[in-house]
């Protein structure tokens, strides 16, 4: 069948080329050559003859070879309708492959290059798919805090997102809003992502427990358990150790929500103990106020306009620095505002009674705050120095105005009972008698301090030291705002 096939238009085969071409060579040697050489001629034409006979041979046995060389490869590849499977693909094996069985795959590429060419195209792909619907299926997570319950649930839900709400007791956030959530609001997530929403919860009423004979940091750590936040104010006391509680407002056993604040009265030391007024000016409010309670003063902030010093810095104080005076007496600081002209100037008060001390401040625009002080250098009854200073300060109309009076030598005075009187009244008596009142508000009222309007139904139903006491004059006496409703409400529970 070979020879069939390798059949050409020129009939000659090998032999017969072979023997033209001696032929030939004979013919040219015979006219080439003289008669006397033919002898010589006729063995070399013999010899070319044997040469092309041999080539013959060799050509015949190097098709021969290639015939089997065609042979060998043409099975060792598949026929037509044989297909690897993916693994014989993969592994290069053919020897568990059998054509016959019926459970074999059907046309599947065995080549491992088509199969690693096109599933690496279909990974691309898929990954392009998958960003693509990442990035489209991704949602802000919208902005809920200080909004209800509900409200922050419906736009949590409206942007695609899940939630599940957690409620936290917060005394700083009403009931029921919102106080954070996780993912934070702008932050992206997924759709269907569950997002954590913090509800404020209502933390509950807890009674004040009692302080009376525990040191600073015992008091501390009672009302921390009892989930309370002390506000120290320092006194002096010939008859408690230094730092230990001398008072505090509210009493014990009054209702109050979780995380309300008690007044504590400390005493700093003893009256023979004079201390030093250090220096703040130049330091921001938090850090006075702290460089002041420290030291075991009673430090009271002032707000105005300067021509000098940085905004928000302490520019004035009173005492000031060097003066030793009894622990527990009030500082005054004034706290710069800005560096303008913009305001109403101050009066001086410098050698004017209190009571006309308090007409100049109410007659240039301002609200009157009095404060006492033992000082023997000073006539008792007439202004020793005064908050913001005279100079180079400037407040807008109805801002305080504070100012120090000398109590004169170190005495002891009768507390008046300023029990069911408004705010303002307790205030004035307590003040007329040489005594630095402090105001505490009942927690369950709205926030008010000395400056805020007085409400109607507000009294004063506590206070510390009690009415009739004597009492050193130039001391804190706490007293407690609430209203009378709260009040009873305490007695019946008592």
């Amino acid at each position: 069948m070979a020879d069939e096939n390798n059949k050409t238009i020129d009939q000659k085969g090998p032999a017969d080329k072979a023997g033209d071409s001696a032929d030939q060579k004979l013919a040219e040697g015979v006219q080439s050559s003289p008669s006397s050489s033919a002898t010589a001629t006729l063995a070399a034409q013999e010899h070319a003859r044997d040469e092309a006979l041999a080539a013959h041979e060799d050509d015949g046995d190097l098709e021969g070879q290639l015939d089997d060389l065609r042979g060998e490869l043409s099975s060792q590849l598949p026929g037509p309708e044989r297909f690897l499977t993916f693994d014989q693909a993969l592994a290069g094996k053919r020897d568990d492959f059998d054509e016959d069985d019926p459970t074999a795959p059907g046309r599947f590429p065995n080549s491992p290059r088509f199969l690693l060419r096109y599933g690496l195209i279909a990974l691309i792909v898929a990954a392009v798919l998958i960003a693509a619907v990442m990035l489209f299926a991704r949602v802000d997570v919208p902005y809920t805090v200080g909004r209800s319950s509900i409200e922050a649930s419906e736009a949590i839900a409206a942007a695609g997102l899940n939630f599940e709400i957690f409620e936290v007791e917060d005394d700083q956030v009403a009931p029921g809003i919102v106080i954070s959530t996780t993912p934070a609001a702008g932050e992206s997530a997924l759709r269907g992502t569950t997002v954590v929403i913090r509800v404020s919860q209502d933390a509950g009423q807890v009674a004040v427990p009692s302080l009376g004979g525990m040191s600073l940091d015992e008091a501390q750590s009672a009302l921390t358990a009892a989930r309370l936040s002390p506000q120290v104010i320092h006194t002096f006391d010939n008859t408690v150790p230094k730092d230990y509680v001398v008072g505090f407002l509210p009493v014990a056993g009054t209702p109050v929500p979780a995380g309300s604040t008690v007044t504590v009265l400390i005493t700093a030391g003893v009256l023979d103990t004079p201390l030093d007024v250090p220096r703040v000016i130049g330091l921001s409010e938090d850090a006075a106020r702290g460089v002041l309670r420290g030291a075991g003063f009673n430090p009271v902030f002032f707000y105005g306009s300067s021509t000098r010093g940085e905004v928000d810095q302490v520019i004035a104080q009173t005492p000031g620095e060097g003066n030793t005076v009894a622990p527990g007496s009030p500082v005054l600081v004034m706290v710069s505002t800005g560096n303008s002209t913009a305001g109403l100037p101050l009066p001086n008060l410098d050698g004017q009674t209190e009571n006309a001390a308090k007409t100049a401040v109410q007659s240039a625009g301002f609200e009157p705050e009095a404060f006492s002080m033992v000082d023997l250098s000073v006539a008792p009854g007439t202004v020793i120095s005064q908050m913001p200073p005279a100079q180079d300060a400037f407040m807008r109309a109805g801002e305080k105005m504070g100012f120090i009076v000398s109590r004169g030598e170190l005495s002891q005075s009768e507390v008046p009972s300023v029990l069911g009187l408004d705010r303002d009244a307790a205030l004035d008596a307590l003040r007329e008698a040489g005594f630095n009142p402090l105001l505490v508000t009942d927690p369950r009222l709205p926030l008010a301090d000395e400056a805020s309007p007085a409400l109607g139904g507000q009294i004063i139903t506590q206070q510390f030291p009690a009415g009739g006491s004597n009492y050193y004059v130039g001391l804190t006496v706490l007293i407690f705002l609430t209203t009378q409703e709260a009040q009873d409400a305490h007695d019946t529970q008592e």
